[in-house]
C-alpha cells in the first residue's frame, strides 16, 4: 500500500506546483541534480498560465544547449523530464513511455549519443536500492522509486543497441537490483520491467552468466558469530565484504573453493543493519545483515 501512496503522491505533487523555487526533482538534497535547468516546470507561476501545448514547447532544450550538453547531464535531464509521470496514464508503461519521449527533443538527442548506453548502465549501477530506507521525505521516496522504474524503462527500450559486454553488465545488474527491490516491496513496484529486460536479453542470445555458486549466511540476525556456508566452482574464489550504511568497509574475507565454511566473529560490531556483497567472477550478490545486541 505504501508504494502506491508514494507513486500517487509523486503524481499529485508534480502536477500541483510544489517546486516553486527553481527546478529540482527532489524536495531535499538526497540526490543532486546536474541536468539542464528547465526554465518552466510544475509549480512556477508561468506554468499555471500555459496550456498543455505551451508547456510542451517550454520544456524543449535550446539547440545550442542540446548540442553541447554532456551525455551524463542529458541523461539526468531526461530522467527528470516533468512529463515523465504521464506514463502512469497508460495501462502499459512502454506505450506510455513512447508517447512521452516522442514529445521531448532531449530524448531524441540522448538516444543518438554513442555513449548513452554506458552512461545509462553507470547511472543505474550507482543507485543503491537500499538507500531509499534512509530518505525521510515521502515525496523523495516516491521519486527515488520512480527513478528506478524509469531507468529500467530506458534499459528495456534500448537494450537492442548494447554491446555483448554491456548486455552482460545489464543482466548482472538487473538481476541483483531486482532481488534487492523484492526485499523492499513496500517501496518498489517495478519488478515486471526487470523481468522484461531479462527476457529480452535472453531472446538476444545473452544469458545471465551463472556460476555453480551457493552461499548462506547464518544466523541472520546474528549476535556474535556469523557462519558462511558455501560451494564454489573449482579453482574459483569469492570475496565477501561487509559494509556499514555509510559505505565503510567493516570486514572483507576471501572464500576459497576447497573450503566449505567460514566462521566470523562479529561480536564487536554495534547492533544495527549492515550490507554484505559477494563477488565471484561475473557473479555478484548483495543483501542485508542484521546485528543484534
Amino acid at each position: 500500500m505504501r508504494k502506491i501512496i508514494f507513486v500517487m503522491t509523486l503524481f499529485l505533487l508534480s502536477h500541483c506546483g510544489i517546486m516553486a523555487q527553481g527546478f529540482s526533482p527532489y524536495h531535499t538534497n538526497v540526490i543532486k541534480y546536474n541536468g539542464y535547468s528547465y526554465p518552466y516546470f510544475p509549480g512556477c507561476v508561468e506554468w499555471e498560465d500555459m496550456n498543455y501545448s505551451q508547456r510542451l514547447d517550454s520544456l524543449q532544450i535550446p539547440f545550442d544547449t542540446l548540442e553541447n550538453i554532456s551525455t551524463s547531464r542529458l541523461l539526468e535531464t531526461c530522467l527528470y523530464y516533468p512529463f515523465n509521470i504521464n506514463i502512469m496514464l497508460s495501462d502499459d508503461y512502454l506505450t506510455g513511455f513512447e508517447k512521452v519521449r516522442n514529445n521531448f527533443n532531449g530524448y531524441a538527442e540522448l538516444f543518438l549519443r554513442c555513449n548513452f548506453i554506458q552512461e545509462l548502465i553507470d547511472l543505474y549501477d550507482s543507485r543503491d536500492v537500499f538507500f531509499i530506507e534512509e530518505i525521510n521525505d515521502d515525496y523523495d521516496c516516491g521519486q527515488y522509486s520512480f527513478d528506478f522504474m524509469f531507468l529500467e524503462l530506458f534499459i528495456l527500450e534500448n537494450i537492442d543497441h548494447a554491446t555483448e559486454t554491456q548486455l552482460n553488465q545489464i543482466v548482472t545488474l538487473v538481476k541483483t537490483k531486482k532481488a534487492q527491490q523484492e526485499s523492499l516491496e513496500e517501496y518498489y513496484s517495478n519488478k515486471g520491467i526487470a523481468d522484461k529486460i531479462l527476457n529480452k536479453a535472453e531472446t538476444l542470445g545473452i544469458e545471465s552468466k551463472t556460476i555453480e555458486f551457493d552461499i548462506k549466511l547464518s544466523p541472520n540476525p546474528l549476535t556474535n558469530n556469523l557462519t558462511v556456508s558455501y560451494s564454489l566452482p573449482l579453482e574459483q574464489h569469492a570475496i565477501l565484504t561487509i559494509y556499514d550504511f555509510n559505505g565503510k568497509i567493516i570486514k572483507r574475507e576471501r572464500l576459497y573453493s576447497e573450503e566449505k565454511t567460514l566462521t566470523l566473529n562479529l561480536e564487536n560490531l554495534h547492533s544495527g543493519t549492515y550490507i554484505y556483497t559477494i563477488n565471484c567472477g561475473d557473479f555478484s550478490e548483495t543483501g542485508k545483515l542484521i546485528k543484534k545486541l
